[in-house]
């Protein structure tokens, strides 16, 4: 059976919950200041990622095919899966980078414009936030709408499930209210954040972390494909 569009759509319903490969977050600081998102002045959207076509990404996007292939008993290539991930809302966001200096957080897009930059205040942590996850909650000091509030979860421990080294990375998610950034059934997803300080092959060795941590619901999607 060929990787089909229906299994595109099923897939992205279910991978907007769980983009996160399952590793130990860095614990938020007591005073909840923004210090654990200013280890890396180079954290580059995932997307960057899906369209890098180093030997080093190459790999790790031939290898995450044969996890989804596996797991799902549905033959699926490498660029199709990057062609699933290129159009998938978890990487359409305008944002490219995120930089955090003190308390100011600025988002650019692709061209290296910059999109908002304030002074963000700890507003309250949702223990089950996104990936039903300890996430942290600023408020800007003076942006309203879009960029209003943002929901952080730490970043991620750099080892895979194997212990190898992998890239940092973290998930989060704006919004106008506290509320939105957080809630599910808002019909938002949130976004991959990866440090590309990192080396080509840790930066791979997150990708193909990132598709073994949804086999379950890979699976559950080839099964309802052959009803």
């Amino acid at each position: 059976m060929k990787f089909t569009l229906n299994a595109l759509v099923m897939l992205a319903l279910s991978a907007t919950i769980a983009v996160g490969a399952p590793a130990h977050a860095i614990a938020a600081p007591s005073d909840h200041s923004l210090t654990p998102w200013a280890t890396s002045t180079n954290w580059r959207s995932f997307d960057d990622d899906v369209v890098d076509r180093s030997p080093e990404m190459n790999q790790g996007w031939d290898e995450s095919a044969r996890v989804i292939s596996s797991s799902a008993h549905l033959p699926v290539t490498s660029q199709q899966l990057r062609t699933f991930w290129d159009g998938n809302p978890s990487t359409s966001s305008p944002i490219d980078t995120l930089s955090f200096s003190g308390n100011t957080i600025a988002g650019r897009d692709k061209a290296g414009h910059l999109l908002f930059s304030d002074t963000y205040r700890y507003v309250t942590t949702r223990v089950h936030g996104l990936e039903d996850g300890p996430t942290e909650i600023f408020r800007a000091d003076h942006l309203r709408g879009r960029y209003g509030y943002i929901a952080l979860m730490a970043p991620e421990a750099a080892t895979d499930d194997s212990g190898q080294p992998m890239a940092r990375h973290f998930h989060f998610r704006f919004g106008a209210t506290s509320d939105v950034v957080t809630e599910h059934d808002h019909g938002l997803v949130y976004l991959t954040m990866v440090d590309h300080s990192a080396s080509p092959q840790e930066r791979a060795r997150t990708v193909v972390a990132f598709h073994r941590a949804i086999p379950a619901m890979i699976d559950d999607i080839g099964k309802q494909l052959r009803r």
